[in-house]
């Protein structure tokens, strides 16, 4: 049994105070965590640890240990305890955070070999079922060859490919959401396929922007791309391989859409669908941005969404039943029930 609390002169007022210091000191180190995410230092492996935190509240309780004051009180280790947990939470890196959701980054892309390969995604989600694995893909591609690849060396390197561009496992959230949106709309399957392909390689995001800023009708050419990229990572990629990289992109937008013609290839304004248009907005959800932040992120932007257009069509997808989308003012909410496990939901938070 915990003995009486000694009260020598104030000293009940002093632990008072520590308590709440201790309590704040621990909120501090949640906050700095979160800072730490919000500013993608916890994306370079830069985060508070859970062992750095435990001992500093085994220094706190020390030091008021020898102030007098109990090290057990079990409303102070409720506390902690809470703050414990929300610590574990903060603790992900936000490079894990994209992971687990399924976003690809860093300095390797699917577009170094391969561009979004949009006639074997046809034919392998034309097979597919929402809880089929990488194991169920693997067989229909290279036990029964529904792409209908001449050699064996060749379908083990397109399902590898394919997995690295679109997960091809129903743990992970944006093919998850992929396959269950792709029977629903035919017409949708180039930008549903170039929204999870830029969510998964780098490298299409990378060389994006000379495509996606273009002007209607404009000629969008390598040259533009490969400047692109020297202004953003300079020296990253030989000459060689950015020619390469750069036509492959360019081969992307062509099957998406926002290209055409052979060899010249102009800009072109896609018609966003209602079910790209939701994906669009999911993936921007999935990112952390919540309201109208989804509305002026690069999502819808990939869609040739005009900023007049987005309530319409946030309208529409809720109105057939992919999503909520509610409006009081300019105060917009755009909700996906059901789309992400309770794990999943915590993950696209403070990001």
């Amino acid at each position: 049994m915990r003995g009486p609390r000694p009260r020598i002169g104030g000293r009940r007022k002093a632990t008072s105070g520590h308590r709440h210091d201790e309590l704040e000191w621990a909120r501090g180190l949640v906050l700095a965590s979160a800072v730490a995410a919000s500013e993608n230092w916890s994306s370079q492996g830069v985060c508070l640890s859970a062992s750095l935190a435990a001992e500093r509240v085994r220094q706190h309780r020390a030091w008021r240990s020898q102030l007098g004051d109990s090290p057990t009180s079990p409303s102070l280790d409720g506390r902690v305890a809470a703050v414990s947990e929300m610590h574990k939470l903060n603790e992900i890196s936000l490079g894990e955070r994209r992971r687990r959701l399924g976003f690809r980054d860093g300095a390797k892309g699917t577009h170094s070999s391969r561009t979004l390969m949009l006639g074997e995604l046809e034919l392998l989600l034309s097979e597919a079922r929402p809880e089929m694995s990488i194991a169920d893909y693997r067989k229909l591609v290279v036990d029964e060859n529904v792409l209908g690849k001449p050699t064996y060396t060749t379908r083990e390197h397109t399902v590898r490919k394919l997995k690295a561009l679109y997960g091809l496992e129903p743990e992970i959230p944006i093919f998850r959401t992929l396959v269950r949106l792709w029977p629903l709309d035919h017409d949708s399957h180039p930008l549903l396929a170039l929204l999870a392909g830029y969510a998964r390689d780098p490298l299409l995001r990378l060389l994006a922007s000379p495509v996606l800023d273009a002007p209607v009708g404009s000629v969008v050419s390598a040259p533009a791309l490969i400047a692109e990229a020297e202004r953003v990572v300079p020296g990253r990629f030989s000459e060689t391989n950015l020619r390469a990289i750069a036509s492959r992109v360019l081969s992307t937008f062509l099957q998406s859409g926002h290209l055409d013609g052979r060899s010249e290839k102009r800009r072109v304004r896609v018609s966003a669908t209602t079910v790209a248009a939701s994906y669009a907005f999911f993936l921007a959800y999935l990112e952390g941005f919540r309201a109208q932040r989804i509305f002026t992120s690069v999502w819808p932007a990939l869609l040739d969404l005009r900023d007049d257009r987005l309530p319409e069509v946030a309208f529409d997808a809720a109105r057939r039943g992919l999503m909520d989308y509610r409006q009081v003012g300019n105060v917009i909410e755009l909700r996906f029930p059901n789309w992400l496990s309770t794990k999943e939901e915590q993950l696209t938070r403070d990001q």
